[in-house]
């Protein structure tokens, strides 16, 4: 609108850096993202939204500064009032942690005295090895589960473990839930659960899988002559009863 009202010269260095600069981090953190590694998230915008400010309002003439200083100030307040307070940034997770998780996978490592079996689900390894390496040296047994040969992997490495503790970790990926179950086929037991935003960190421990307790009750009644012996009680999932030549019409 500045450039039309005001008829301002156009420079490159006045009116079209300012728009390079804005738009040159968004292409490269989308093709980057692209053929790369995923990088680009909202707050990557962040960094270059001051020059679309600068693009905008470098068409307009310098009118009255105590105008300026008044619009900007009113500019301000209403990009952190939508910021901080509408939209409730700093309340808000806006993606998956990964200092917190190779926190986690320290302090636990250690309290199990390195017992432990060591499974995550990372697009790459360096993302959660970006803080790992500043805490310890550890490495994972496995880094992902959700490519193509990550559940197969996750089954060998799991009925071939022999420590007491499983560590499980992820991070922005599309966890599968079967994971988990594969894990409590040897550590049922949950230790302790850390749920982010998008992330989770998870301990089990070993303990044997406990089988579930079947109750059957058949209606009885004192007047019935109830034979015991045609009833049958040795399925989980169900019950039987014995109709025979003696019994034709059931137990009673």
């Amino acid at each position: 609108g500045g450039f039309a009202i005001h008829k301002t010269k156009k420079t490159f260095v006045g009116h079209g850096l300012p728009f390079v600069l804005f738009l040159l981090p968004f292409l490269i953190g989308f093709f980057y993202s692209k053929w790369v590694n995923p990088v680009l998230q909202n707050s990557t915008l962040l960094f270059s939204f001051p020059f679309l400010l600068v693009f905008l309002l470098s068409g307009w003439d310098v009118i009255n500064k105590r105008l300026i200083y008044t619009a900007s100030a009113l500019l301000v307040a209403i990009a952190g009032y939508s910021t901080v307070i509408q939209n409730r940034f700093y309340d808000t997770d806006h993606f998956g942690v990964f200092k917190e998780l190779a926190e986690h996978i320290v302090d636990w490592n250690d309290r199990v005295e390195h017992d432990a079996l060591l499974i995550g689900d990372f697009n790459a390894p360096f993302y959660i090895h970006f803080y790992l390496d500043e805490l310890d040296t550890v490495e994972l047994d496995l880094y992902r589960t959700t490519d193509e040969d990550g559940l197969k992997n996750l089954k060998e490495l799991i009925k071939d473990s022999d420590h007491d503790y499983c560590i499980y970790a992820w991070s922005t990926v599309n966890q599968a839930p079967e994971v988990e179950e594969m894990i409590r086929e040897k550590y049922w037991q949950e230790i302790e659960r850390a749920p982010y935003f998008n992330s989770e960190f998870v301990v089990f421990k070993r303990f044997e899988r406990p089988e579930p307790d079947a109750e059957f009750e058949f209606e009885k009644n004192d007047s019935w002559n109830l034979n015991p012996e045609k009833i049958r009680l040795d399925s989980i999932l169900g019950n039987r009863i014995l109709i025979d030549g003696e019994s034709p019409y059931g137990p009673t």
